[in-house]
């Protein structure tokens, strides 16, 4: 508690031309309402206007509308390889009316490829027959403080576990394999899970986390926050932001502030961002869904 009050202290501090307070652009608008409410969810012809969330100070220096008719992939690589039930393949993966559509199937997969020889996790799942397939996107991009925002609307079936989250690249700043192995490194890295809907969660239910990665060491939970909310966040798209600086992280969801967090004294290298979904725990999807996301958009301070 001593910590945080210093932090806001210090950001009150700060000069005119950033944000002075986390969440500066919302807060007094938040004050009074605990949680966001269906009434808060912008329709789709609003999101192709600047997004009203964005706090104070920031332009959008990079995006993806998902327009066209396939992914940019100047801008994104495939997330592939898999877990133990799950093949990541980029078939799963498609850009449809403006949208970037992630496909969640049930059904027998033989296998995949495109596995590096340097993912030893993913590597033993080669060949193997999966119940189930989905997919996902990277970021060819690496990004450091901002603010950034997805637009999305979150599968409706249990057992699904999509996210929006962030991963360090390593010192040289390159991005990091297309698998998912968090012991592919030396030294630590953060993940910061933006949104993510664990498998055993239903579709009222989110989680705001960030975890050191330390490689073969395992990893370090450093802020953990779960979230009921009074709605379906599969009925209707949503808007969720992260604002990151030196000093603080803020965790939004359409607008309103879910959580704040102290950055001090974490390590932070250029960052990925991966959307997409997969299957964690014994909680296994009954049937077919799809992860939509409208936007992905990148501000920095002006």
């Amino acid at each position: 508690t001593t910590g945080l009050a210093s932090l806001v202290l210090c950001l009150c501090a700060c000069s005119d031309d950033r944000p002075s307070t986390p969440g500066a652009a919302v807060a007094e608008k938040n004050s009074a309402s605990e949680s966001p409410t269906k009434s808060t969810t912008v329709d789709r012809a609003a999101s192709m206007q600047t997004s009203n969330f964005v706090p104070p100070g920031y332009v959008e220096t990079w995006s993806d509308e998902f327009e066209g008719e396939e992914l940019d992939r100047s801008k994104w690589n495939y997330r592939e390889g898999g877990r133990p039930v799950v093949a990541h393949r980029r078939e799963n993966v498609s850009v449809q009316d403006g949208e970037l559509v992630i496909e969640l199937r049930k059904g027998e997969i033989e296998g995949f490829a495109n596995i590096p020889d340097d993912f030893p996790q993913d590597k033993k799942h080669l060949g193997e027959t999966k119940d189930y397939s989905t997919g996902g996107i990277i970021s060819q991009k690496g990004f450091k403080r901002g603010y950034y925002e997805l637009r999305a609307k979150l599968p409706e079936t249990e057992g699904w576990h999509p996210s929006w989250w962030m991963f360090g690249s390593n010192q040289e700043g390159n991005l990091p394999g297309t698998t998912w192995n968090p012991h592919d490194h030396e030294g630590p890295r953060l993940e910061i899970d933006v949104f993510e809907r664990p498998s055993s969660f239903g579709p009222t239910e989110v989680e705001f986390n960030m975890v050191i990665h330390r490689g073969w060491a395992g990893f370090m939970p450093i802020h953990k926050v779960h979230k009921s909310f009074p709605f379906d966040l599969s009925e209707n798209y949503h808007v969720f932001g992260l604002e990151l600086s030196e000093d603080f992280i803020v965790f939004y969801l359409d607008g309103e502030i879910m959580n704040i967090a102290s950055m001090e004294g974490i390590p932070f290298p250029l960052q990925h961002h991966w959307i997409g979904a997969t299957i964690t725990g014994k909680n296994l999807p009954e049937r077919d869904d799809e992860l939509l996301v409208d936007y992905f958009r990148a501000y920095e301070i002006d």
